[in-house]
C-alpha cells in the first residue's frame, strides 16, 4: 500500500508499527489499522528486515523481563503470520522466536514470573504451554530441564525456578 509507504517515511518503521498497534485497539479504527499493519509487515518482509531487525525495531530486545509488557508482541504475531505465509518450508512462531533471542531457561523463568502478575498472566500462561509443547516435542524429559534450571535436590522445594519444572512435569505426565 502507498499510504504505508508515506507512514513511514514520515514516521518511521518503530513509531508507525506503534500507531498501528494502538489503533487496532480503537473498534473505529480497527480495521483500517489492521490492513495497514499487514501492509507494513509485508514492506518489511520484502525489505529484507530480519527477526533480529525486526525485534530491535520493536523494543523486544530490551530484555527478556519487558517482552510481554511489549504491547508490540502482538506486532510480531503479525509480522510471524505474515513471515509464515510468504515462506512456508520456513515456519516459525512467537516461542520459537523468543527462545532464539533469550534461551529456553531465561524466558521459563520470566514465563514463571510473568504468570503471577495480573496484565501479563493470560499470556504468560498460553506462551508457557507453548515452550512446554515444544520441550515435549522435542522429547525433553523433566530429568533435562531440572538441569537446565540449574536445581539441586538439597534446594528445589525453595527454588522459585522449581514451579517452572513441576509445571513441566506435570505437562509431560499429562501428554506423555
Amino acid at each position: 500500500m502507498a499510504i504505508v509507504k508515506k507512514l513511514n517515511t514520515r514516521y518511521g518503521d518503530d513509531t508507525l508499527a506503534r500507531m498501528l498497534e494502538a489503533a487496532k485497539r480503537d473498534p473505529g479504527t480497527t480495521e483500517i489499522a489492521t490492513k495497514l499493519q499487514v501492509a507494513q509487515m509485508r514492506d518489511w518482509l520484502r525489505g529484507g528486515k530480519s527477526f533480529d531487525d525486526v525485534l530491535v525495531l520493536l523494543k523486544l530486545d530490551d530484555g527478556v523481563d519487558k517482552v510481554l509488557a511489549n504491547p508490540a508482541l502482538d506486532t510480531l504475531g503479525v509480522y510471524i503470520n505474515q513471515f509464515n505465509k510468504y515462506n512456508p518450508g520456513k515456519q516459525t512462531n512467537t516461542i520459537d522466536r523468543l527462545t532464539v533471542q533469550y534461551g529456553d531457561e531465561a524466558l521459563a523463568k520470566m514465563l514463571e514470573a510473568a504468570k503471577k502478575v495480573p496484565s501479563t498472566e493470560k499470556l504468560a500462561k498460553e506462551l508457557q504451554v507453548a515452550q512446554f509443547t515444544r520441550w515435549l516435542s522435542a522429547g525433553e524429559k523433566p530429568a533435562k530441564i531440572w538441569k537446565m534450571l540449574k536445581m539441586e535436590k538439597a534446594t528445589w522445594m525453595k527454588n522459585p525456578d522449581a514451579d517452572v519444572w513441576r509445571g513441566y512435569l506435570a505437562f509431560y505426565k499429562l501428554h506423555k
